[in-house]
């Protein structure tokens, strides 16, 4: 499997990341190449995630590296090496604490278009916390 995929403009390239519970609108390409990802409180035992659509613009683009670190926290994704021109690939970051506390991670995507870097934090909690 693949780590993640943002997109830069070498071609007309865009990035959408659309939280699954309306949390975060991240759009590349982006004035800076870091963006943090928040994913709230989630009770253990749960999970949230966000999506993140690359849409390559008018030439092929490149993914070299979709990497991910922290413990509580998972990527899935359906990129290619190589994203067609014109074609939307995603990558799914999933928040998924088995304990109570604060936890952070980090997302690098390297593409042909440049690299980016996600900042994630959650927080696990269960009742009474």
């Amino acid at each position: 499997m693949k780590a993640l995929a943002p997109v830069l403009m070498a071609a007309s390239l865009s990035l959408f990341t659309t939280s699954s519970f309306a949390k975060s609108d991240i759009m590349l390409p982006m004035d800076t190449n870091e963006e943090t990802m928040d994913f709230g409180e989630v009770y253990v035992g749960d999970y949230v995630y966000d999506d993140i659509d690359v849409v390559a613009g008018d030439t092929d683009m490149t993914i070299s590296e979709i990497a991910l670190t922290g413990d509580m926290f998972q990527v899935a994704h359906n990129c290619p090496d190589t994203l067609p021109a014109g074609k939307t690939c995603h990558i799914f970051v999933i928040f998924e604490p088995t304990a109570t506390g604060d936890f952070t991670g980090e997302l690098s995507v390297k593409a042909s278009i440049g690299d980016y870097l996600f900042h994630l934090m959650g927080s696990g909690y269960e009742e009474g916390d």
